[in-house]
């Protein structure tokens, strides 16, 4: 006679507990900058390293399941037809000068290699590589994308510069605009960039002319920014301290609508709703649910070995140039480690008082 009243006091109390979300709670410390936790979320599986040396960026290949990491001046290749056991391809690319991003475009791939500038290969052939292109960029070359027949630099002090590569074999300076800070990195949404300017925030550039690029907006941010993505009406930032939701509906206006604090400085993001998915330096990859642009949270992390430098994000798996090496990480089901530990004790005492009718 007492056995429906347990079993639906431990279901009430488990209800209770997944709607307050303790685990959430203890993962990402309530959004209080005095409180996280070290401990890595429990779903994001194993990690693959790689020790290749010095790595700071990454790309991906989708349709060849390869991967090219940058490390040094060497752009190294992976076969990543499984993803959690990448295999070393014999084939390595000497870049032009130290590869700080890459861009992988059909049989192109694209590499932004500081003082050197933009560095473009051929890559029909995996097994022969073949140089098509390098010139020199005013400034340094940081971080790059390519959208159309352009190739869009972030090129620090230099501004952002565009370079038409429709003949990647002859690429062609073709705009430019100096931005307030050091362009630090690019995206494109439509015809317009967005560009992170370091201690400058956000700058976003009119690329309706790519000969006459122009400014249209702005937000600045009281802390250095390193990374932006941009999609629909917001723009995300990752830089000093954490992750910036800003508002750019309106261009001329932009409005930053949440900030989520993160352990250390946010170098690259990617975006795949309702994640974006940071590395964050020293404090490895941070996941977080961007659901609620107004409310941003962490949904899983993961404190790689190394520094996490860069990653793109592709069916479930993070890519991530981690400093020291290249990480091959599952972020399929981003969980946090308390609630997943929480709910199976729970479940497991709801169903204790049946089991002890039949043993």
């Amino acid at each position: 006679m007492f056995l429906f009243p347990k079993s639906a006091a431990w279901f009430a109390i488990l209800y209770f507990l997944s709607a307050l979300d303790f685990g959430h709670a203890l993962s990402r410390g309530n959004n209080d900058p005095n409180l996280f936790i070290s401990l890595d979320s429990i779903q994001i599986k194993s990690s693959v390293k790689s020790p290749i040396g010095p790595c700071y960026a990454v790309a991906h290949d989708r349709i060849r399941n390869i991967v090219f990491c940058g490390a040094g001046d060497r752009i190294l290749l992976f076969d990543v037809t499984e993803p959690l056991k990448p295999v070393p391809r014999p084939e390595t690319i000497v870049a032009a000068g130290y590869v700080y991003d890459l861009f992988c475009d059909a049989h192109v791939i694209y590499a932004a290699c500081g003082a050197a500038g933009l560095d473009i290969w051929d890559i029909g052939d995996l097994s022969q590589p073949r140089r098509l292109a390098t010139g020199f960029i005013p400034g340094w070359a940081y971080a790059l994308t390519v959208a159309g027949s352009y190739a869009f630099i972030a090129a620090g002090d230099s501004g952002l510069q565009i370079v038409d590569v429709i003949d990647p074999k002859n690429p062609i300076l073709t705009g430019h605009i100096i931005t307030p800070g050091v362009a630090v990195d690019v995206a494109i949404n439509g015809y317009y960039a967005f560009v992170a300017a370091y201690d400058a925030g956000l700058r976003i550039i009119n690329i309706a002319q790519p000969d006459q690029p122009h400014a249209v907006g702005f937000f600045e941010l009281p802390q250095p920014v390193f990374a932006v993505h941009a999609g629909g009406r917001y723009a995300y930032l990752a830089g000093v301290g954490g992750l910036h939701v800003v508002n750019v509906k309106n261009l001329f206006q932009p409005f930053e609508v949440s900030f989520y604090r993160m352990p250390d400085a946010g170098r690259d993001l990617a975006v795949v709703y309702p994640y974006a998915y940071v590395a964050d330096y020293t404090a490895g990859i941070r996941i977080i649910n961007i659901a609620r642009p107004d409310n941003p949270s962490e949904a899983g992390y993961y404190d790689t070995p190394g520094l996490a430098f860069r990653l793109i994000v592709d069916e479930g798996c993070a890519f991530v140039a981690d400093g020291n090496g290249f990480i091959a990480q599952n972020v399929s089901r981003p969980a946090n480690r308390a609630t997943l530990i929480i709910f199976p004790i729970l479940f497991a005492l709801m169903w204790f008082p049946i089991i002890k009718l039949f043993f």
